[in-house]
């Protein structure tokens, strides 16, 4: 399918701080991160509010089954878990022997491991020091791919 202007709709005339990464949920809930660390959610009919908010600056975005959203945060070098009541707590640093250096987007599988992309080093574009991480549905996070990938 290619996709057309016709095809898409203006959910609202408001000004969002650098959503970046953005996520739609079943019920047609938009999800955007912003730049000082917002999470906005629009509804269908273009309403929209802040519902939470870190000190980071948030990027990709992943709803789980549980209506959480788990949101990468490359200033903070994390992952959150977002509740829907807006609580906020910080799900993976990465592992005990590799941090998370601009972790960039998160996807799901169906067992419900968060694969994320970590870009490494992207302002000295530092080659090969980006890899993917994944958080297993206990909290632990491995290595799952040890790059080398730039940003």
């Amino acid at each position: 399918m290619i996709a057309t202007p016709d095809m898409f709709t203006f959910l609202g005339n408001f000004e969002l701080d650098h959503p970046e990464g953005v996520c739609v949920a079943p019920d047609g809930v938009v999800y955007a991160g912003g730049e000082l660390g917002q999470f906005y959610r629009i509804q269908p009919d273009g309403i929209y509010e802040q519902f939470a908010k870190t000190e980071g600056f948030i990027l990709g975005l992943a709803l789980d089954g549980n209506d959480c959203l788990h949101a990468c945060d490359c200033k903070s070098n994390c992952l959150w878990r977002v509740y829907p009541d807006g609580t906020v707590v910080k799900r993976s640093e990465g592992t005990a022997d590799l941090k998370m250096a601009n972790p960039n987007f998160p996807v799901f599988d169906r067992h419900g491991n968060l694969f994320v992309s970590n870009s490494g080093d992207y302002w000295n574009l530092n080659p090969g020091d980006g890899n993917t991480m994944v958080i297993r549905p206990n909290n632990t996070t491995e290595l799952f791919h040890k790059g080398p990938f730039k940003f």
